[in-house]
């Protein structure tokens, strides 16, 4: 509880929620206070169906930007997931819950066997491994959120291999195929190796 109130206060980013304190009360109960935010988490968006190209381009350009100061920060999430992510009222992103997150690399769980993560959303090396885990594997995590956006699948491995995304969504084209298979990418290496990175490809999707 306090390892996820720490690293998050440590953020200052539009796209990152807001920590205001932390604290315990005089009967002993933690509390973090933070900000209130009218709207839904993009899993409650998501299941009323695929978005608009327009709106997945926004929310994960959103994502994206929150991530580049969390890991300028040396902050590495671990469980990116529409169930994490909240849509203000005024359709801003906010980034939340960062109970399993690392900070400069180090495991604070500190369970050996322990998964962290969500399953579908979790990237191949963080599963074998949490520690593992760096900013690649956040984007991996998103990668997959911004699939299931656009097709309103999550990703299927035991699929023929010659699908691609546009074959989900006539609205998708070979540019968005590419971004999406680059994302979620098993191998680290061939993915994007920065929220930046990735940013820029959205931004020429845009």
């Amino acid at each position: 509880f306090i390892h996820e109130a720490q690293a998050a206060s440590a953020l200052d980013h539009n796209n990152i929620c807001t920590i205001y304190e932390v604290g315990e009360t005089v009967d002993g109960q933690l509390f973090i206070a933070m900000t209130f935010y009218e709207g839904e988490t993009l899993k409650k968006k998501i299941e009323r169906g695929p978005l608009k190209v327009e709106e997945a381009i926004d929310i994960a350009l959103q994502v994206a930007r929150g991530l580049t100061d969390a890991h300028e920060h040396s902050i590495i999430h671990r469980d990116i997931k529409p169930h994490n992510l909240m849509i203000s009222a005024n359709n801003t992103i906010k980034i939340i819950d960062f109970g399993l997150c690392m900070v400069d690399g180090k495991e604070k769980m500190a369970i050996p066997g322990m998964h962290v993560g969500s399953p579908y959303y979790t990237a191949p090396e963080q599963q074998s491994n949490p520690t593992l885990a760096d900013e690649r594997s956040d984007l991996y995590s998103l990668g997959v959120t911004a699939y299931r956006l656009l097709t309103g699948r999550l990703v299927n491995w035991s699929e023929p291999q010659n699908k691609v995304p546009s074959d989900f969504n006539d609205c998708l084209d070979a540019y968005w195929d590419v971004f999406l298979l680059k994302s979620i990418e098993p191998d680290a290496s061939f993915r994007f190796q920065s929220a930046v990175e990735m940013i820029e490809y959205l931004e020429t999707l845009s």
